[in-house]
């Protein structure tokens, strides 16, 4: 996933112990990146990706689990999150193949046609899906660090254990505390430096950030960001810096954040709001940062 992971937890009487945990959850984390990581050449996700768009593509449970929780944001977000943005996401220099060339408007129109969860042929049970196009390309990347947060405190869980704490590049999940809830941080969207914007207070949920001021580079005094809108197949507005939310499992909470920060700052509080999300938004303004708090963000 290139990232780091930490794991903190009360251990249970009957629970392993330390050694054998870290090397249970080290095998789940493999089977993830075997399954969805589109830097493996070889992982299941890569060779769907090369299959012919008339072939039907049988699928493991880890992929049908992280296509049926994208599945539901797809729909819910009106097409914000969607896993079939391989194509752009590879024409901006983000995927695999990294670049730092913006890609001509005549290209994106092109990928724009491959890009649309709903013009795949996927079987009502999630176990079979077949490509629209032989270019189109899905890209689990906005939530499989969510999903192998998932997996992990799932896995603490049949060890006995429950409380817990489970990152994996910046993405919790907390089981319930010992004598107060977990506090976590939201960093401040700062490019150059590393602080803290506020915290807050958790048990038994999962909060995701997604950033829009890291992974960027500049051509020609325009920024290019990787969240991209697959609707438009421009990158996100850049007055939102970042969306953190809390749900109740990380991967739809990793999925949600990315969703609304593609939206921009209005139709993403609208949209929290509107479905009842635990939503802060950090936008930059002319005199600095704004903190905007969605309806049923919990109060400090």
């Amino acid at each position: 996933m290139g990232t780091t992971y930490t794991v903190k937890y009360y251990p249970a009487p009957s629970s392993p112990k330390r050694d054998d945990i870290k090397r249970r959850v080290d095998a789940k984390l493999l089977e993830i990146n075997r399954s969805l990581s589109t830097y493996l050449p070889n992982s299941e996700i890569s060779r769907f990706n090369r299959e012919g768009h008339l072939q039907e593509f049988s699928l493991s449970p880890l992929f049908q689990k992280a296509l049926r929780l994208s599945f539901e944001v797809f729909e819910q977000s009106g097409g914000f999150f969607d896993p079939s943005i391989g194509p752009l996401v590879g024409l901006f220099g983000h995927g695999p193949k990294r670049h730092r060339r913006p890609p001509a408007k005549a290209n994106i129109r092109k990928a724009l046609a491959w890009v649309g969860l709903h013009k795949y042929r996927i079987s009502k049970d999630f176990k079979r899906i077949q490509k629209p196009h032989k270019k189109a390309y899905l890209d689990f990347s906005a939530s499989a660090k969510g999903l192998g947060v998932d997996e992990t405190a799932k896995l603490l869980e049949t060890f006995g254990i429950h409380r817990y704490m489970v990152e994996i590049g910046g993405e919790i999940r907390v089981g319930s505390g010992r004598d107060k809830p977990w506090r976590l941080a939201v960093e401040r969207p700062l490019k150059k430096e590393r602080s803290i914007q506020t915290t807050v207070e958790l048990e038994n949920a999962s909060l995701a950030t997604s950033g829009n001021y890291r992974n960027t580079y500049t051509v020609k005094g325009q920024r290019y960001s990787h969240i991209i809108d697959p609707h438009s197949g421009k990158t996100s507005p850049g007055d939102l810096l970042s969306v953190s939310v809390i749900y109740d499992n990380c991967t739809q909470a990793d999925a949600w954040a990315t969703a609304l920060l593609a939206m921009g700052k209005k139709k993403a509080l609208d949209t929290a709001n509107r479905l009842g999300l635990k939503v802060l938004l950090i936008a930059s303004t002319s005199t600095g940062l704004q903190e905007l708090r969605g309806r049923h963000w919990p109060k400090p």
